[in-house]
């Protein structure tokens, strides 16, 4: 695999995959892996697709220009979800490493929040460096997705 992001993704989904909580844990399922014919080498990652809402805005949470207007239940329903899956992933050793709203997907179907992204890196002014990848890092990603929510 040739991208840092990638070489801690595969890892990641690959603990999801065989823990106890894989149904449990709202993130993208681990599906496959792309290799190249001659090689074997890997080259991507194959994740279950997460359909999301038409409307550009309730695509993901760091979409939405004024939460205000979603109700507060669904929004609250959409930060319990997002803890505790935070909290599934913890106890498997898995921490989500780049968290902030913009990486919560909600499915268009069962508008469910989904955790995405767990290439690592950082984005000023959600989580900085110093914590990401680390457990402090994913409650203040958390804190802040929940002041984000106005909840």
């Amino acid at each position: 695999m040739r991208s840092d992001s990638t070489q801690r993704e595969l890892p990641c989904l690959w603990k999801v995959t065989i823990s106890q909580h894989a149904s449990a844990l709202r993130v993208p399922k681990l599906l496959g892996l792309v290799r190249m014919p001659d090689s074997g080498e890997i080259i991507g990652i194959l994740e279950e697709y997460i359909p999301c809402s038409d409307n550009w805005e309730l695509s993901t949470l760091g979409n939405i220009e004024t939460v205000s207007t979603i109700a507060k239940d669904r929004r609250k329903k959409w930060a319990s979800q997002i803890e505790e899956t935070i909290h599934l992933l913890h106890q498997i050793g898995v921490t989500w490493g780049d968290g902030k709203a913009s990486n919560v997907l909600i499915h268009r179907d069962t508008d469910d929040a989904r955790v995405i992204d767990f290439g690592g890196g950082w984005t000023d002014g959600c989580v900085g460096q110093e914590l990401s990848g680390t457990v402090e890092g994913d409650k203040l990603a958390l804190k802040k997705i929940v002041e984000y929510l106005e909840i």
